[in-house]
């Protein structure tokens, strides 16, 4: 594997110049993990991608745990670029914005688990790298924002940030099994379907009034369209 020399976009947070070795340390880690797990990712074959001694992530890095969070870090940057483009290509709709960040997030899920592992799973902490810790913040910041949207008046900051993360999980849930073909052949709907299917249910219970009944899913595009049609 032989890493372009091209200067990757700098992610807030980082203590490398543009164009140094850090950054093209940290560009090779990300193509390797394209098809490679972050436990089988060699930090012997990353150096030598760029062509300098196996020591070097260690050097410039001072360990493979403070690498590998500034190489989460910058691959979670570019998603969050990625995510803010995608919300507002949604438009001003609340839920349309929810939605689009959601198909997003399983997105990123399907498209890059070894990335998705590595900035979110065990191996390191968002402290271990301010680059993390910036762009979980920004993610974060976004996710916020977008459901905060969709909320009705008066709730609570706490309840705003639970209700997050709950979307946050349950796109995880649905996307993470369909990574893995983990859904039961007999669910008709494609995992970024379900995804959908999910964030409608959750907006549409973060409306209803205590005591009140739940109303009536909010319908698709699809289902909006077959109306229009004259079709059930």
């Amino acid at each position: 594997m032989t890493v372009s020399s091209a200067s990757p976009s700098l992610p807030a947070g980082a203590d490398w110049a543009p164009a140094g070795l850090e950054a093209r340390l940290v560009e090779a880690a990300l193509t390797a993990l394209e098809t490679t797990s972050v436990d089988r990712l060699s930090m012997r074959s990353v150096a030598s991608s760029v062509g300098v001694s196996h020591q070097a992530p260690y050097t410039h890095f001072r360990s493979r745990t403070r690498f590998l969070a500034a190489v989460a870090g910058s691959g979670l940057a570019g998603v969050v670029t990625e995510a803010e483009v995608a919300v507002e290509r949604a438009g001003d709709d609340p839920i349309a914005r929810l939605l689009a960040l959601g198909d997003h997030y399983a997105s990123f899920i399907e498209r890059r688990p070894h990335l998705f592992d590595l900035a979110f799973g065990p191996v390191v902490a968002m402290r271990d790298h301010r680059v993390l810790q910036e762009a979980a913040i920004a993610y974060w910041s976004l996710l916020r924002g977008v459901v905060l949207a969709c909320q009705p008046p008066g709730t609570p900051d706490g309840e705003v940030q639970n209700r997050c993360e709950i979307a946050a999980s349950t796109v995880y849930g649905i996307a993470r099994m369909g990574a893995h073909h983990k859904i039961p052949r007999v669910v008709p709907a494609t995992p970024r379907e379900l995804v959908n299917s999910a964030l409608r249910t959750l907006h549409d219970g973060w409306h209803v009034i205590p005591g009140q009944a739940p109303r009536t899913p909010t319908p698709g595009p699809d289902h909006q369209a077959d109306e229009s049609r004259g079709l059930p």
